[in-house]
């Protein structure tokens, strides 16, 4: 009885199939397969997520400032048919009214303007506000817009006088760059418009309009004339006055500190603009447009 047990025993045992050394290394090299794929598919995810969400918050970092930006020259208008943007001084060797230092040259890549925007729920006192486009000093700050406040210390409209120093001198958003045509051209940060002259509306076969802006920007040789114009009138005592009457503002944020393109996976352009004009535009025989009228 005892044999016919342990011959059924073994019997059972004889029929036990296991894994061959064969069938264990491919069932190793398919599991690493798989495991591979998957931590591949888990990187991407979290390189599309890190990204989506380094775009998101450059985005808002460029809109926050682009705001600020706006929101300070909309309250540019502080007095009648006198223009918030200063040209004069044009160059970096002469100084505003009051002995306010100059940083540099007005142009594409600093705007400087009168306001009457202050930190309060309410306008306050007219101030001097620069907004510069400052190359890199750094890799890991990138290119920065700077924002810098004088404070009046005297004057009326509109012959002010302002501070020689800043009283608020900080970075408002860093690693942001110029932003490209689709030709791969640079486009200036900061653009300046005016409306059509009188000269130019009766010019046989023009076509522009009274009333209506100049679609395309002011040449840094007309930026210049109307500088020396402005400077000219200022040092007679006649005030501030050019014909600069729209402001276009345009960048590209850098998400993470790495350059931005246009590429699709990166942030686009951001650009808003202001048009310093009061009343209506007068369509009367003889009118001009003019900012702040």
């Amino acid at each position: 009885m005892q044999v016919a047990r342990r011959g059924r025993f073994r019997l059972r045992l004889a029929q036990e199939h296991g894994l061959s050394l064969i069938e264990l290394l491919v069932a190793m090299a398919l599991t690493t397969v798989i495991m591979t794929a998957a931590l591949a598919l888990l990187q991407s995810v979290s390189a599309n997520v890190a990204h989506t969400t380094e775009r998101s918050e450059a985005q808002h970092r460029a809109r926050l400032a682009m705001e600020r930006i706006v929101a300070t020259m909309h309250a540019g208008c502080v007095a009648p048919n006198v223009t918030p943007i200063e040209l004069a001084p044009y160059t970096a060797e002469v100084k505003l009214p009051g002995g306010t230092a100059v940083h540099s040259s007005f142009g594409p890549n600093l705007l400087r303007f009168v306001t009457a925007h202050s930190n309060e729920a309410i306008a306050g006192p007219v101030e001097l506000l620069e907004f510069e486009y400052a190359a890199a000093t750094s890799p890991e700050e990138g290119h920065r817009l700077i924002e810098r406040a004088y404070r009046s210390t005297g004057g009326t409209a509109p012959n002010w006088t302002f501070a020689a120093a800043p009283y608020r001198d900080r970075t408002i958003i860093s690693h942001l760059t110029q932003s490209l045509t689709a030709s791969g051209a640079t486009i200036p940060v900061f653009q300046y418009y005016r409306y059509y002259s009188e000269a130019e509306l009766k010019e046989v076969g023009s076509k522009a309009e009274r009333g209506v802006l100049d679609p395309t920007p002011m040449s840094n040789a007309e930026l210049q004339t109307e500088a020396r114009e402005e400077e000219e009138a200022i040092s007679r005592g006649e005030g501030r006055g050019n014909e600069v009457s729209k402001v276009l503002v345009t960048y590209t944020t850098e998400p993470g500190g790495h350059e931005a393109t246009n590429r699709k996976d990166l942030p686009l352009p951001i650009s808003d603009s202001v048009v310093f004009r009061v009343d209506p535009t007068s369509v009367a025989a003889g009118a001009i447009a003019l900012p702040c009228t």
